[in-house]
C-alpha cells in the first residue's frame, strides 16, 4: 500500500492538469467573444491567464495586442504584436495591425516596413496597400500613395473610402478632371452617404474649383436638411463668389440646427462680415454683439466691430475694440494695422510706426498693411519708400484699388508726372467719387508729363 499513495497523486495530478488546460482553452473563447463585446480589459485578463500555459501561442499573443490595440495602449499592443511575430506568426493581419500601432506613436518607417511585410505574406491584401496610400499621403509623398491606392482599388474595387483619398491625392496634384472621376466614383458607391458628398465639395472649395465645390455641398444638404456642415462651407463659397445674399441665407440656416457642434460665435461674426460686405451694418452689429456675448475671447468680433465704427467715424469706440483684440492676441496683424492707422491719424507717428513694422512682420503680403506702411511714409513726406509700399500692396492684390490716389500724389510730388497721370486716371476710374479732387491734378500732370 505504501506506493499506491504516490500512484494516486499522479493520477490526481495529471487529471487536474487537463482539467486545467481545459479551462484555460475555454477562457481563449471566452477572451474573443469579450473582445467582440468591446470589453477589452476582460480580454486582457483571460488572455494573459490563457498565455501563462500556453506561453507559444501565437495567436494568443495576437489577439491580446488586439485588445490592448483597442484599448488605446499601443505600446502594449507592439510588444504582443512583436512577440507573436517572434514565434513565427505568418499572419498578414499581424503585420497589418502591428503597422497601425506604430503609426499611433508617429513611427511611420515602422508602420510602412510593417504594412509591406503584410502584403509580401498577402500580395492580396488590399487594406493594407491602402494604409500604405495613407502613410504616404501624411508625408505629402502623392505619387506614391496614388501608386497604392490603385493596387488596393485593383485588387477590390468596393472601397469608397479609397476611392475618396485618390480624389484627395490627384487635387493634391492639380489633376482637377481625374479628382472629379474619383470623387464621382466613391459617392457612387456610398450614394447616401453625406461624409462623402461632404468631403469632396470641401476639398474643391480649398482649391477653389467653385463650379464642383458647390455641387457636392448641395447635395449634402438635399440629403440631410439639418446638415450643418454643409450650410456653414456653402455659405464660404458663396461670399468668396460675392454671392452675399445666399451666403447669409446659409449661414442663417446652419445657425436654426440645433445642437449642430458649430461654434455660434464663429457663426455669427462670419455672418456679420458678410452683412457688412453687403451692406447691412445693422444686422452686421447685431451679430458681433452677440458674438461677442456669448464669447467674450473672439478677436474677429472685436476687430470686425472696430472696422465697423471706423468707418463710421467713431474713432473712440473704434480704438477700444483694437486694443481688447490686442490684449486677447498680441501677435495679430490685423489689429496692429488698423491701431497704427489709428494712431497715424491722431498724428503719433511714433506709435503708428512701431506697430505697423511689426504688422508687416507678421504679414509681409497682406496688402491692407502694405498700403498703411505706405501712407506712414506718405504721411511723413517720404514718397520713395511709400510708392515701394504701395507697390507691394498691388502685388499682394491687384484689386487694392485704394492704392492709386495716394500713390498718383507720391508720384505727382516726385516730379513723375506720366506715372502720376495713368495713377490718378485708375482712381477715377474705380471711384469716381474722387473726380472733383484729382482731376486738376490728373490734367497737370498730363500736361507737364507731355500726354
Amino acid at each position: 500500500m505504501k506506493f499506491l499513495f504516490p500512484a494516486v497523486l499522479l493520477f490526481i495530478f495529471f487529471n487536474l492538469q487537463g482539467v486545467f488546460a481545459d479551462t484555460t482553452s475555454s477562457e481563449y473563447t471566452k477572451a474573443l467573444m469579450e473582445i467582440q463585446n468591446k470589453n477589452y480589459d476582460g480580454a486582457i485578463s483571460l488572455l494573459t491567464r490563457y498565455l501563462t500555459l500556453y506561453t507559444k501561442s501565437k495567436e494568443g499573443f495576437f489577439q491580446r495586442g488586439n485588445a490592448y490595440y483597442e484599448k488605446g495602449d499601443y505600446n502594449s499592443a507592439i510588444l504582443d504584436y512583436e512577440t507573436a511575430s517572434e514565434l513565427e506568426y505568418e499572419n498578414p493581419e499581424l503585420y497589418y495591425k502591428l503597422g497601425l500601432a506604430y503609426l499611433k506613436r508617429k513611427d511611420y518607417q515602422g508602420s510602412i516596413s510593417a504594412q509591406k511585410i503584410a502584403i509580401w505574406i498577402n500580395p492580396d491584401y488590399a487594406e493594407a496597400y491602402s494604409e500604405l496610400g495613407d502613410l504616404y499621403t501624411q508625408v505629402k509623398n502623392y505619387r506614391r500613395a496614388q501608386d497604392y491606392y490603385r493596387i488596393a482599388i485593383d485588387l477590390e474595387q468596393n472601397m469608397p473610402h479609397v476611392w475618396l483619398k485618390l480624389g484627395e491625392t490627384s487635387l493634391a496634384l492639380n489633376e482637377t478632371g481625374e479628382a472629379i472621376a474619383y470623387y464621382k466614383k466613391a459617392v457612387e458607391l456610398k450614394p447616401n452617404d453625406i461624409n462623402y458628398y461632404y468631403s469632396a465639395g470641401l476639398a474643391f472649395y480649398i482649391v477653389k474649383d467653385t463650379v464642383n465645390a458647390l455641387n457636392f455641398l448641395n447635395k449634402t444638404i438635399e440629403l440631410d436638411k439639418n446638415f450643418a456642415e454643409g450650410y456653414y462651407t456653402l455659405a464660404r463659397v458663396y461670399s468668396d463668389l460675392k454671392n452675399y445674399s445666399s451666403s447669409i441665407y446659409n449661414y442663417s440656416k446652419a445657425i436654426e440646427v440645433e445642437k449642430s457642434g458649430l461654434s455660434p460665435s464663429v457663426l455669427y461674426t462670419e455672418r456679420a462680415i458678410v452683412n457688412k460686405k453687403y451692406g447691412d451694418y445693422a444686422n452686421a452689429m447685431n451679430d458681433l454683439d452677440f458674438a461677442i456675448s456669448v464669447n467674450s475671447d473672439d478677436t474677429l468680433a472685436y476687430l470686425t466691430r472696430g472696422k465697423i465704427f471706423l468707418e463710421a467715424n467713431n474713432d473712440s469706440l473704434a480704438y477700444e475694440d483694437f486694443r481688447i483684440a490686442l490684449e486677447l492676441d498680441s501677435a495679430n496683424p490685423t489689429g496692429l494695422t488698423y491701431m497704427g492707422m489709428l494712431y497715424l491719424s491722431r498724428g503719433q507717428n511714433d506709435s503708428a510706426t512701431m506697430r505697423l513694422k511689426r504688422a508687416v512682420e507678421l504679414a509681409p503680403k497682406d496688402a491692407n498693411t502694405l498700403y498703411a506702411m505706405g501712407n506712414l511714409y506718405f504721411n511723413q513726406e517720404k514718397y520713395q519708400d511709400a510708392i515701394r509700399y504701395y507697390d507691394k500692396a498691388l502685388s499682394a492684390d491687384k484689386d487694392f484699388i485704394a492704392v492709386y490716389e495716394n500713390r498718383g500724389i507720391a508720384y505727382y510730388n516726385l516730379k513723375f508726372f506720366r506715372q502720376a497721370a495713368s495713377d490718378f486716371e485708375n482712381a477715377m476710374k474705380y471711384n469716381p467719387a474722387l473726380s472733383d479732387k484729382l482731376k486738376p491734378f490728373y490734367l497737370d500732370a498730363k500736361a507737364k508729363g507731355g500726354l
